[in-house]
């Protein structure tokens, strides 16, 4: 271990054997890393609690966010309880109680509170999802580029691409294989046949 700064207690300093260039502090954060970490900040009570061997250039300031078993690189993550289950890499994830169902997407972007907090996993690159509720029943998603924004997408699952969706419940009829739809307004696109 060398140059790293670790500041908290339930720590283990022989976890963070070859590692260098971390800042650590909090209780029992990183506890249970691995070696060869590098380059990681994170702050916070029960933070990164698991990462394992190679994960590097993260950031992660809050209590209990990313405290999944696996090795993750160049994630942002502020906030409370924020993708605890996060395997990707090259996240940004701002705000409290996202990213639950978040595993192994990477290139996401999730600014707001409860978002993506259903039951499923989110496997989905470089998607936008901002505001307050979005996506929270969402089963399995594995879409890419999909950019939503408000109270939305409660069924949004399957493989779903290059969608835009804005406003309060719209959306909320759309399910799997919806492709480059624009969705406007408050409960817009209710009608599931308009999606079949």
């Amino acid at each position: 271990m060398a140059a790293n700064t670790i500041i908290g207690n339930g720590f283990q300093q022989a976890n963070l054997a070859n590692s260098d260039r971390n800042i650590v502090i909090g209780y029992k954060t990183a506890v249970k890393s691995d070696s060869n970490i590098t380059d990681n900040t994170f702050i916070g009570n029960n933070t990164a609690a698991k990462i394992t061997n190679n994960s590097s250039n993260n950031v992660v300031v809050g209590n209990d966010s990313l405290t999944t078993t696996g090795s993750v690189n160049g994630n942002t993550i502020l906030g409370w309880n924020n993708a605890p289950r996060l395997t990707g890499n090259d996240n940004t994830i701002i705000g409290n109680s996202n990213g639950n169902g978040l595993t192994s997407g990477s290139g996401n972007i999730l600014l707001g509170n409860n978002i993506l907090t259903g039951a499923g996993n989110m496997t989905g690159n470089n998607n936008f999802f901002t505001g307050t509720n979005v996506m929270t029943g969402a089963g399995n998603m594995s879409g890419s580029n999909n950019f939503i924004f408000g109270a939305a997408m409660t069924a949004f699952t399957g493989s779903n691409n290059r969608n835009i969706i804005m406003g309060i419940q719209a959306g909320d009829a759309m399910t799997s294989s919806c492709t480059e739809n624009m969705v406007l307004g408050y409960q817009a696109a209710q009608n599931n046949d308009m999606f079949n």
